[in-house]
């Protein structure tokens, strides 16, 4: 088993939701390595700059998600009780935090499974808006 997280020194100082990642790693871990029988497994997390802010991956090398499954947790208004809800709760939290800005899109073959978020740059001043603890 291999696991590799690359985080360019630049990125690592630029603000993002908390738990955005824990999930993905979870699946990627529980759906794609735990399931395969044939090869060394492989997790990997990127992050990247885009021209408008982060890209981030959550990729394995295990089992694919079936065509039509792929479709349906592609779907941005994803709620299933049974399957997706991490994945809808990641998207309805993009959305609160960044509206439009921000995506998250999967992608899977025969050779890898990544989920892919992309989320714009926060200034320090949007930051500390959202970081707040709540008023008890």
């Amino acid at each position: 088993s291999e696991v590799a997280i690359t985080l360019p020194p630049a990125l690592a100082k630029e603000w993002l939701l908390h738990f955005l990642l824990q999930p993905l790693v979870e699946n990627a871990i529980d759906h794609g390595i735990r399931t395969m029988t044939v090869r060394p497994s492989r997790l990997w997390i990127t992050d990247s700059q885009t021209d408008t802010g982060l890209a981030l991956v959550v990729g394995n090398n295990g089992t694919p998600i079936p065509l039509q499954q792929l479709r349906r947790l592609n779907q941005a208004d994803l709620q299933d009780e049974k399957t997706g809800f991490g994945l809808y709760n990641i998207r309805r939290r993009l959305q609160l935090i960044y509206g439009d800005r921000a995506s998250l899109t999967i992608t899977s073959s025969e050779t890898a499974t990544e989920f892919c978020i992309q989320v714009p740059f926060i200034s320090d001043e949007e930051a500390h808006i959202y970081d707040k603890p709540a008023n008890r």
